[in-house]
């Protein structure tokens, strides 16, 4: 039997006008993403979530060619710019919702964290956070400005080294009490006061998300509060697999349908361990470790590759990507 593959391409904001204001934030604009969807309709063939668990464990047979669509985080943009033209073209998309979004009420670190890039010169916030971090060295036992420096500028594919040096500072090198302390400095000086202002033009609600269940849409889970999961101990990895369990179970998303697509697609083997324990079937990383097209097998079922939409930007009707040859000279 042919091995099923699928090319899983990954979406966050699709978007024309500024989240606040003139604050522009990295976005697909509505136009590009319908010029996405009808290269994608020439080349490939559109999949549900469903039939990608029933190629896993029931050895379905998926098409050639075959797409699946997936959308993180769950911002209103998908409810409001995706939803409706993906019921116009009668493709399924999959969304992944923070369950903290719909029960606390509470802006995620990471959208701070792009909010206050989209608001300054990434100059100011890297010598705010050089003052932050001499100032409270010694209340939250930090390390020195050099140490964080030293291990934490990397090159990044979408990303400036200062811009990915901000980011990995904010959501991982700091800690606990720090982290949320720096970050919410930062928003409140740079974005604004008016958080949950912000917070209503950013997520879907529980409504909206059941109306696109509704409507045939897919929706899992993207963790309860978008942590880097593989950078949690046991204990915590559970609390957090238990919050996202009722999570989706607030949605009344059936047992067979429990899908994680996992914050930063960060994970490891304790990670999977635990997902399997609580009856997932899938789960959806960012990380290439056999390629970028997904193999549907059992062993790979928690580890699914996924493309980034940017990865679509530069496409042509007449010619596909290399993406997309990869797949349809097969």
């Amino acid at each position: 039997m042919t091995e099923n593959k699928v090319t899983i391409v990954m979406y966050h904001f699709v978007r024309d006008e500024p989240l606040i204001g003139k604050k522009s934030i990295h976005a697909l604009s509505i136009r590009q993403f319908v010029d996405q969807l009808n290269y994608m309709e020439k080349y490939y063939y559109f999949v549900t979530m469903e039939q990608c668990i029933e190629a896993i464990y029931l050895n379905e047979s998926l098409p050639p060619n075959s797409l699946l669509l997936t959308f993180d985080d769950g911002y209103s943009d998908h409810y409001y710019n995706v939803f409706p033209i993906l019921v116009e073209k009668n493709i399924q998309g999959c969304f992944f919702s923070v369950g903290k979004i719909l029960n606390d009420f509470e802006i995620l670190d990471v959208n701070k964290i792009q909010l206050i890039l989209a608001s300054t010169s990434i100059e100011k916030i890297i010598g705010d956070l050089d003052q932050l971090i001499d100032q409270y060295k010694s209340i939250y036992g930090l390390k020195s400005w050099h140490e964080y420096e030293s291990s934490l500028y990397y090159n990044h594919q979408y990303d400036s080294p200062k811009v990915t040096f901000v980011k990995a500072l904010l959501q991982k090198g700091l800690k606990g009490e720090s982290q949320h302390f720096f970050i919410n400095e930062l928003f409140r000086k740079y974005v604004t006061c008016d958080e949950e202002a912000v917070f209503q033009k950013l997520y879907m609600d529980k409504e909206q998300l059941q109306l696109m269940i509704a409507n045939d849409m897919f929706v899992g889970t993207h963790s309860y509060s978008h942590f880097w999961l593989d950078e949690l101990n046991q204990t915590q990895q559970e609390a957090e697999i238990e919050k996202s369990v009722a999570f989706l179970k607030q949605l009344d998303i059936p047992e067979s349908k429990w899908v994680m697509s996992y914050p930063y697609g960060a994970y490891n083997s304790s990670l999977i361990n635990i997902l399997k324990t609580n009856h997932f079937k899938l789960a959806l990383t960012d990380q290439a470790h056999g390629g970028l097209i997904a193999s549907l097998k059992r062993r790979n079922a928690f580890k699914l590759e996924r493309l980034d939409a940017n990865d679509f930007l530069d496409i042509d009707l007449e010619k596909p990507n290399k993406w997309t040859q990869e797949v349809v000279s097969q």
